[in-house]
């Protein structure tokens, strides 16, 4: 399985939908969001805190009891007679304390399930599930419940992608019920207008093809040593259209490839905040949900997490100085929608002053350069992505930045400090991952200079090649992106097409090239999604390199981790 975090964005860990073109962002910027992090290895005080278990500050209505489940990890692939487990957690909020049972549904033939006894802590119970899968089980991915009930309380399910794969080919070229591997794009992470309007791939240098399934789960076998998938979201009139070649080892140890990954949910909670002044306001991150609040507007609403068992983070500032004085930090928060947070006091227990410590950045030149400050939570990182804080002008000498005292640390949190430089024409980044907050200097790597053509077809195509620095050719993964983008009146993006080539795909030269597709053939395709020929677009393109040294598949929360990227930008 692989997952994917967002590093670029308006709000740390939120790099989609927090800014004016939303999910175009990253593209805009020259990431290519679906696989940029893929293989690799996010004042005054007014008395204590109110526990929201207890009621909340007087005003608040009594807590309904309530279980909350988070199943970690969300999908597995296995051949055809492998085993996979997962851990599916339920914590207990409102005052309940009673005995929970977790369940495994809608599993297929030759697919078993074995649920363990649970550990429990405190008001949380851990179970471990097993799943066994006979060499008869059928090739392909089907969507698992997983349910977790108790007496008086409201059961919960999350959902489980399994990908059954077929055994290797045997020395006389046969497969073990078919002739080649089952490779899974999971869209269930993504909010509804990034769900797919179709899906493609390529076996090889084939035809494109249209992928199988429907939804949020497609399927397509790949044969060849290498191969590539498509996607084309968002409304008819505003398509984003984005192509993704790898090799076929990369395909097979990314399965299934989660596209939107954290996952992203509907819901919302409510609460007060104290400890603010006239002039103060603060941010609110749980799970990836965010909410606002201010001394003039204490209401807090916290919106857009799924649900489970989330940290919630808070940060305290003001207009006339954006750095942070306050954080708050309140662990296992159990999401529930519609459920109360209670009072967020910046002036009880769970607050506290920031840590501080000095950053420097050369190799910015005349450019702007800023950078932002995150903290990244729960296992592999997934429980919060929240911003500490924004950094701008950090090119001009040391420059103070603001993270998590020590003695407030969980083992498996980490820091997360990105730095950019903006020009004209294009931007360089610089992001790293450690664990306690210390002194930091940053060389931004150099940038690149593409050369970008047109090329026929029937539609808007064009190619970008360039040397590639040695300093990106470092790490366990690296991409070559290019992207164009067709903007309409009033600065809407009416199109985007975008293309990605990791680096193993790419010659040993050094030298990168990655080219528009033409998809016009593609059974499914639709005219409509394409850049029509003579119309002016914006360009994008660049590469990134990203390292997690002894890290697991898609997990960025290793002691010395970084990404390093440089983009361009120009006019066809």
């Amino acid at each position: 399985m692989v997952r994917f975090r967002w590093i670029n964005g308006a709000r740390h860990g939120d790099g989609i939908g927090t800014t004016p073109h939303g999910r175009r962002h990253l593209i805009r910027m020259g990431v290519a969001p679906a696989v940029l992090l893929a293989l690799v290895a996010c004042g005054s005080d007014s008395g204590s805190v109110t526990d929201p278990a207890n009621g909340g500050g007087g005003g608040d209505p009594p807590p309904t009891p309530a279980i909350a489940l988070t199943v970690s990890p969300s999908s597995a692939s296995v051949e055809a007679g492998g085993d996979a487990s997962l851990t599916a957690t339920v914590s207990r909020s409102g005052g309940f304390t009673g005995s929970v049972s977790v369940e495994v549904q809608g599993l297929p033939t030759g697919v078993t399930a074995a649920v363990g006894n649970p550990s429990t802590s405190g008001t949380t119970s851990t179970f471990s599930v097993g799943l066994e899968t006979a060499s008869t089980a059928a090739a392909g991915s089907v969507e698992l419940t997983i349910r977790a009930s108790a007496s008086g309380v409201t059961a919960v399910t999350r959902p489980f992608a399994l990908t059954v794969t077929a055994p290797p080919p045997d020395g006389n070229g046969n497969g073990g019920g078919g002739t080649g591997s089952t490779v899974t794009i999971d869209f269930r992470g993504c909010l509804a207008q990034d769900l797919p309007l179709w899906v493609g791939f390529q076996d090889g240098n084939s035809a494109w093809q249209q992928a199988e399934g429907g939804g949020d789960l497609f399927t397509f076998t790949l044969t060849a040593d290498v191969g590539a998938y498509a996607w084309v979201s968002g409304p008819q009139d505003s398509p984003l259209t984005q192509v993704v070649y790898l090799t076929r080892s990369e395909f097979l140890a990314a399965q299934p490839i989660l596209a939107c990954m954290p996952p992203r949910g509907n819901a919302s909670m409510t609460g007060t905040v104290a400890g603010l002044n006239d002039t103060q306001f603060a941010g609110f991150s749980l799970g990836l949900g965010f909410g606002f609040a201010s001394g003039a507007a204490p209401q807090l609403a916290v919106t857009g997490m799924p649900e489970g068992t989330f940290d919630l983070i808070g940060v305290r500032s003001s207009a006339a100085d954006p750095r942070p004085d306050r954080f708050l930090l309140r662990r296992d928060v159990a999401v529930t929608d519609g459920g109360s947070l209670g009072t967020l006091d910046f002036g009880g227990s769970d607050a506290f002053a920031p840590a501080t410590a000095q950053l420097t950045v050369s190799g910015a030149g005349s450019a702007v350069t800023n950078g932002v400050m995150g903290y990244l939570t729960g296992e592999r990182c997934l429980g919060n992505n929240a911003s500490l804080g924004l950094l701008p002008g950090v090119g001009g000498g040391p420059t103070p930045i603001f993270g998590i005292p020590g003695d407030r640390q969980r083992d498996g949190d980490f820091h997360q400090l990105t730095v950019s430089s903006v020009s004209d024409s294009g931007e360089l980044l610089d992001t790293r991952f450690f664990r306690t907050l210390i002194d930091v200097s940053v060389t931004l790597p150099p940038p690149v200079e593409p050369i970008t053509t047109l090329v026929e077809g029937p539609y808007l195509r064009a190619r970008t090649t360039f040397p590639i620095p040695q300093v990106y050719q470092g790490g366990e993964m690296g991409l070559a992106f290019f992207s164009l983008n067709q903007t309409g009146a009033g600065g809407s993006m009416d199109r985007t097409f975008s293309a990605a080539v990791s680096r193993a795909r790419l010659a040993s030269s050094g030298t990168a090239e990655v080219t528009i597709p033409d998809l016009s053939q593609a059974p499914g395709w639709q005219e409509v999604w394409a850049i029509p020929l003579g119309t002016p677009v914006q360009w994008f393109a660049g590469v990134s390199a990203t390292s997690a040294p002894g890290g697991e598949p898609g997990n960025l929360c290793v002691e010395g981790a970084w990404v390093r990227q440089a983009s361009r930008q120009g006019r066809l």
